[in-house]
């Protein structure tokens, strides 16, 4: 079951080029209104897309440059390649209208970016990042190789100085979250053997949000990573419209625990982030 608590969300946006997280926190009303996991030593899986067949081998991140002395709230242009058995995967297919969704988190779930790197000819990926916190960060690099089935594969980066003290993380779903002139109201279900993640957009006026546009080929895409597990869940928005504001998402959480949950929408050109905090028995 998910329990609800009292909890202070820091909130991340993000948008289709180069984003970072924010430090700015939405306002968080706690009355209720009623994939595939990939645990942190499996490289395979992401919910919701094409591609989970033909599943070769565990590729390995590779940093070629600008992974050293990082310093937090820099920019660097990181290069990394994906390899297996000594030899670079050189050729992707498009994943949801990208060749890599690159998702980057602080291990204290605090920090959140949703970035896409671009790939040359010979494999060579090539990122803008900036580390807004000291501190150990988890990097997912969600794609698919050409001839073969979709992966996620993991890498940490540490980056230098004292590590900033925040807050343990409690459920508190159902909530209400406010942000970008739209209040969601985010709530859970138990369905077989997933959990049913739903998030009602209305104006704050409490109006239905009629407007919602697709987010890079899915109304809605969510990420959900365990807070002791590391396990990591990349789902996609269960219908391709949503008229009435509502957008779900089957997640498939296979340990229970505290997880943390980012629902990413757009709006009027714009994407904007949900954040939601998850207990799973």
């Amino acid at each position: 079951m998910f329990r609800s608590s009292v909890a202070l969300i820091v909130l991340s946006l993000v948008g289709c080029g180069r984003q970072s997280a924010s430090p700015k926190a939405p306002a968080v009303d706690h009355s209720s209104h009623q994939e595939h996991a990939t645990p942190p030593d499996d490289h395979a899986g992401h919910q919701g897309m094409a591609g989970m067949t033909g599943m070769a081998a565990s590729a390995k991140f590779v940093v070629d440059s600008g992974g050293d002395d990082l310093k937090h709230g820099e920019s660097t242009t990181l290069r990394f390649h994906l390899e297996r058995d000594g030899k670079t995967l050189r050729e992707f297919v498009l994943l949801h209208e990208r060749v890599m969704h690159f998702i980057v988190v602080r291990d204290a779930l605090d920090e959140f970016q949703h970035l896409h790197p671009t790939v040359a000819d010979d494999g060579l990926a090539k990122v803008e990042i900036a580390f807004p916190t000291p501190g150990k960060y988890w990097l997912f690099v969600d794609c698919q190789a050409k001839g073969e089935g979709q992966q996620t594969v993991r890498h940490e980066m540490r980056v230098a100085g004292d590590s900033p003290a925040v807050a343990e993380l409690k459920a508190n779903v159902p909530v209400v979250v406010t942000e970008a002139k739209t209040k969601t109201e985010v709530s859970v279900q138990r369905g077989e053997g997933e959990w049913l993640v739903t998030f009602a957009h209305r104006d704050l006026a409490g109006k239905a949000l009629a407007d919602l546009e697709p987010y890079l080929g899915a109304m809605g895409h969510l990420v959900v990573i365990g807070a002791a597990t590391g396990e990591y869940v990349h789902a996609h928005a269960e219908t391709q419209s949503a008229p009435d504001g509502r957008v779900k998402f089957a997640a498939h959480i296979a340990q229970p625990g505290i997880y943390k949950a980012w629902g990413q929408f757009q709006r009027n050109g714009r994407v904007f982030t949900v954040p939601a905090v998850l207990e799973v028995d």
